[in-house]
């Protein structure tokens, strides 16, 4: 199987935050192995600027969601 291009580049870090809290969820992959870690931020941009500083992946959850979507 052929890896794809840049995939050593890929980040290990993931971001995950709801729209309506303050608090996200930083996952961190690290062989077989996942880490969670809670982080405070004053709002959805300031978490933006945290990931684009270390290269982590940001998954932002809207506010209020349909749960018909799913």
């Amino acid at each position: 199987m052929k890896l794809p291009k840049g995939f050593a580049q890929m980040p290990v870090k993931t971001l995950f935050m709801s729209a309506l809290n303050s608090t996200a969820v930083l996952v961190t992959r690290t062989g077989n192995r996942m880490r969670r870690r809670k982080l405070s931020f004053a709002d959805a941009h300031a978490a933006l600027d945290y990931c684009l500083v270390r290269r982590a992946a940001f998954v932002l959850v809207p506010a209020n969601p349909d749960l018909n979507l799913n």
